[in-house]
């Protein structure tokens, strides 16, 4: 227990203490109406719960409420505990603190084991109010400053992205499932049901865009010969050979037949699908070149000497970090992301180590896991990280877990590389130098200008450094 120096584990020793000359403001944030109370340090209400709308209205009435207690009670010190919901409360905390009031952000996980452990099944404004109250006076929540500025705005658009990422997917499901329908051996043909079957096309190519769309199924081959097939490919100048074309006529005319009426309907699915799946790449590639734009912008610049780290995915962990000043140390982030393994350790048992704890924030969670998974990804892995994962893996780690603790490691060094502006050297790699330049990681030359500009301020810092 000697590591221990208080009984509040989940809040940082710089936090504000609780004293008697403290007030103590809960919010319950909502979108429109949200609900706020005042107590003392004791938990003696002295403002019953009330309504203020999130606007400068409700928030000049909170400031006013405040201040007539503040008087009364001798208080001179402020602590607010705010349960988020969505983004509604960063505009309220922003300005809250520009008041120079204390702004802690608690988990609404916290809320509801406060409201468990007070045996309480109901679930109402005011009950929450008090559940936060109980929060702030045990020391939970984060003073944390929000993510604001540059990162702010890549943790926006890098979330958007994700999200047509996921759209996209969707779309080539649907046109997998399609074609598993109409023309199955587009996606694995074997002339021999010995042999292994092999894809005639890509779907997610141009060529093979182009031909699906053009023959999606195999009543499109009825009033077509061989011949045709090759005058076409050489038309459109798709680059099929001829014995890919010979599969796919031989795919054709023993595929099953489709009744007319479902033919239609799988014909114009697959036109949409491919139409909607080219706005979501036209779209994810105009969010990567404004990633790029403002990644060239930060600190994060320097992530991009590590092998295996590409624009999009230090953007990912850069909006999700914001600046490491938010961060005492790298295991304070490592335990928001909720990537930090859990610990069993209890009578005969010690030292065992669990699942991560998944507590947290769950879009840096996945940011995490991303670096992990980028810096494993063959077919050159970053060789440091390799090494890193061999050990971990002859300690008998499964896949899962090593690929959580790389993305935990590369935390750690990211962070010291902002920290020290050092491009990626790691003082415990005894191999060649690893450091790549990042100018060959840019996919727009207008960014490579204001790179430039950073790469200088980040040198000038180093030496000051």
């Amino acid at each position: 227990m000697s590591k221990y120096s208080t009984i509040h584990r989940r809040q940082s020793p710089s936090s504000s203490p609780i004293t008697p000359t403290t007030g103590i403001l809960a919010i319950d944030m909502a979108k429109y109406r949200s609900m706020a109370l005042l107590c003392d340090y004791q938990g003696q209400i002295v403002e019953p719960p009330f309504v203020f709308g999130s606007h400068a209205t409700g928030l000049a009435d909170i400031r006013q409420r405040v201040t007539d207690h503040q008087t009364q009670q001798g208080w001179d010190h402020i602590v607010v505990g705010i349960e988020p919901t969505g983004r509604y409360h960063e505009p309220i905390v922003r300005e809250l603190r520009v008041w120079g009031w204390t702004v802690r952000v608690i988990s609404p996980n916290a809320t509801a084991l406060e409201r468990r452990a007070d045996q309480r099944r109901s679930k109402t404004d005011p009950i929450d109010l008090m559940a936060i109250a109980r929060c702030v006076l045990n020391q939970r929540g984060s003073e944390w400053p929000l993510v604001d500025g540059i990162p702010a705005a890549i943790r926006a658009i890098s979330r958007s992205r994700r999200t047509v990422v996921r759209q996209a997917t969707q779309c080539k499901n649907i046109i997998r499932s399609i074609l598993d329908q109409t023309l199955l051996e587009y996606q694995g043909f074997a002339s021999d049901p010995t042999q292994k079957p092999v894809a005639l096309l890509n779907p997610w190519t141009q060529a093979g865009r182009e031909w699906i769309e053009t023959f999606p199924l195999p009543e499109d081959f009825a009033d077509k010969t061989r011949t045709d097939l090759t005058v076409f490919n050489q038309c459109r100048n798709l680059g099929f050979s001829e014995d890919t074309l010979d599969q796919i006529w031989m795919a054709a005319q023993r595929a099953l037949p489709l009744p007319a009426a479902t033919a239609e309907v799988w014909r114009e699915q697959i036109l949409r699908m491919y139409t909607l799946l080219g706005h979501c790449e036209a779209l994810i590639a105009r969010y990567e070149a404004d990633l790029e734009a403002l990644v060239v912008q930060t600190d994060a610049l320097l992530w991009l000497t590590t092998p295996r780290i590409a624009v999009v995915c230090a953007a990912d962990l850069y909006g999700e970090l914001g600046s490491i000043e938010r961060f005492p140390s790298a295991k304070t982030a490592i335990k928001l992301a909720g990537t930090d393994p859990t610990v069993h350790d209890s009578g005969e048992q010690h030292g065992r180590y669990g699942a991560a704890s998944r507590e947290g924030n769950r879009h840096l969670r996945a940011a995490v896991t991303q670096v992990g998974d980028s810096l494993m990804a063959h077919p050159r892995p970053n060789p440091y990280f390799v090494a890193f994962a061999d050990r971990l893996a002859a300690r008998g780690l499964s896949a899962a877990q090593v690929r959580v603790a790389v993305g935990n490691k590369f935390l750690r060094v990211g962070m010291a590389m902002l920290q020290q502006r050092q491009v990626f050297a790691p003082p415990t790699w005894d191999g060649p130098p690893l450091a790549q330049d990042w100018r060959k990681k840019l996919r727009y030359a207008r960014n490579r200008a204001r790179g430039e500009e950073t790469w200088s301020r980040l040198t000038r810092d180093r030496r000051a450094h």
